[in-house]
């Protein structure tokens, strides 16, 4: 059962006043610095979103510790960039738990790293404490745009979810009380909703969606990729909520190589990095723009800080800049001409 109470529906959280400044970001990882990125004061580039370990936030439950993203303010500050602060509880490498080690036996072991156990009451309290901790310092300082919660695939294997009472109903609730209450929260700032897979019941990401209609929730995905095909479901979400909840996509590294062919990057291929390029090229960075645009409806692009070159033929940084100097607003004309290659595969 949905839970109860989560606000008027006839007020969208689009609407709300508050701090909203769509565009292009670079998005980077724990480990690269803001000042690494060179493009920092391209025209076209609105701010930086960056992934920073819940471990490193709260050391110990309660003590929060956010030196790195007032440094990293200070320093967009001065390029007059905004920041989204990326809250990192999975991950996709062997080795560091991303949790706090307090709840360190909440980290769950994925089919790659670890995920926290999003379902958990313990877990969905202490998460939206984080958040309340983090609008308590950072609610009304400009330059910061918001939190941006991990994708929605837990990545958790059949067996482990029954080990450790999963249902798609809990996992649906718990996400539903993340987002609302970590909205109400940073009432000022943006909460950006990572979302392309609910294990068990991809249907309850509508009901997710409908349920935070009222808040400051901005939906969008962790992939743009016109051609694959296990997401053209959760793609077509985009079309459903334009216009009731702000959208946002994110150009991942699969992007920035993507073919048309979805077998070559599913899976293995995708990690293979001799594959000859395909025959027609990848999908070009215009088309990856285009379509997050036209057919996803953005109001904002988190291209990752891509800059070398990867798999044959593949795409790097660079060749994102050229679009965003190109379309430096994300949100287009309405009546913005399409090829045949930049026509949406969605159906």
């Amino acid at each position: 059962m949905l839970l109860a109470g989560l606000g008027p529906t006839w007020l969208r959280g689009a609407d709300l006043p508050g701090k909203y400044h769509p565009g292009h970001y670079v998005a980077i990882n724990e480990a690269e610095p803001v000042a690494s990125i060179r493009e920092l004061d391209e025209p076209p580039v609105r701010g930086v979103n960056k992934r920073y370990y819940w471990s490193d936030l709260e050391p110990r439950q309660g003590a929060y510790h956010f030196s790195g993203i007032q440094a990293d303010l200070d320093l967009l500050r001065n390029h007059q960039r905004q920041l989204v602060v990326s809250i990192t509880d999975k991950t996709f490498n062997p080795g560091r738990n991303p949790l706090p080690e307090y709840l360190s036996t909440y980290a769950l072991p994925n089919l790659r790293g670890f995920t926290a156990k999003r379902w958990d009451p313990v877990v969905v309290s202490r998460l939206i404490a984080l958040n309340r901790a983090l609008a308590k310092d950072l609610n009304t300082d400009p330059n910061f745009e918001g939190v941006a919660l991990q994708e929605s695939a837990l990545m958790i294997t059949p067996t482990i979810q029954r080990q450790q009472d999963y249902t798609p109903e809990k996992y649906r609730d718990a996400l539903i009380q993340i987002l609302t209450e970590s909205s109400k929260a940073l009432d000022q700032c943006q909460v950006f909703w990572y979302m392309n897979h609910l294990e068990g019941r991809d249907e309850y990401l509508g009901e997710i969606a409908e349920a935070v209609i009222p808040y400051r929730v901005v939906m969008g995905g962790p992939d743009i990729l016109p051609y694959r095909k296990r997401l053209q479901s959760t793609y077509r979400l985009y079309d459903r909520f334009n216009g009731r909840l702000k959208l946002f996509g994110s150009a991942q590294d699969d992007s920035y190589r993507h073919d048309r062919n979805d077998a070559r990057n599913m899976g293995t291929a995708a990690a293979t990095r001799n594959l000859p390029p395909p025959a027609a090229g990848c999908v070009s960075m215009k088309e990856i723009f285009q379509f997050a645009r036209t057919q996803l409806h953005v109001n904002y692009i988190f291209w990752s800080y891509k800059n070398y070159p990867g798999s044959p033929g593949a795409f790097t940084f660079d060749d994102a800049l050229k679009v965003m100097k190109e379309f430096p607003e994300v949100q287009g004309e309405k009546d913005m001409t399409q090829t045949d290659s930049t026509k949406s595969p969605v159906r």
